[in-house]
C-alpha cells in the first residue's frame, strides 16, 4: 500500500519538457483510446455492425460509462498530473491547472504547455529535465 501512494504521489513531483509532456500525452492517449474501443468491441459486437449512430448510444450509456470509470479516472489523473510538472518546468504555480477545469480552457491551457519554453537551469520546483527518459518513465516519473 505504501509503494502505491508513493507512486501516485510521484505523479505530481519533479518536472517535465515539452517533448516529453507531449509524447507522454500522445502515448496516454492512444492508449485510452485504444482500451476504450477495445472494451466496445468485446462487450457489444453488435456496434461493429451497426450504424455511428448506435455506437455513439453504446458510449453514452450509464453502464458502459460507470463500468470504465477506473479508466478515466487513471487517465485523469496522468493527464493532469503530466500538467502540473509541466507547469512547473515553466517556473508556474501548479494551482493554474485549475483553469483547465473551466469550460473551455483546458484546451488554449494544453496548447500553452506545448508553446512555453521551460525554465533554463533550476528553478523553484526543482532542476531542469535533462536525462532523455521514455514515455513510460514519464508517466511513472522514474
Amino acid at each position: 500500500m505504501n509503494s502505491f501512494l508513493r507512486l501516485w504521489a510521484r505523479v505530481f513531483e519533479g518536472r517535465v519538457n515539452r517533448m516529453q509532456f507531449f509524447l507522454a500525452m500522445l502515448v496516454n492517449g492512444i492508449v485510452f483510446s485504444i482500451v476504450t474501443l477495445g472494451f466496445i468491441a468485446l462487450t457489444t459486437p453488435e456496434v461493429l455492425q451497426g450504424s455511428p449512430f448506435h455506437f455513439y448510444t453504446v458510449l453514452r450509456s450509464s453502464s458502459f460509462m460507470w463500468t470504465l470509470f477506473p479508466l478515466y479516472f487513471l487517465q485523469g489523473i496522468f493527464s493532469v498530473g503530466l500538467s502540473v510538472r509541466r507547469l512547473k518546468d515553466c517556473n508556474i504555480t501548479p494551482l493554474v491547472i485549475l483553469i483547465s477545469f473551466l469550460p473551455y480552457m483546458s484546451a488554449p491551457l494544453f496548447i500553452f504547455l506545448l508553446v512555453k519554453k521551460g525554465t533554463p537551469g533550476t528553478n523553484q520546483f526543482g532542476p531542469a529535465p535533462t536525462r532523455k527518459r521514455s514515455v513510460l518513465e514519464v508517466l511513472l516519473n522514474n
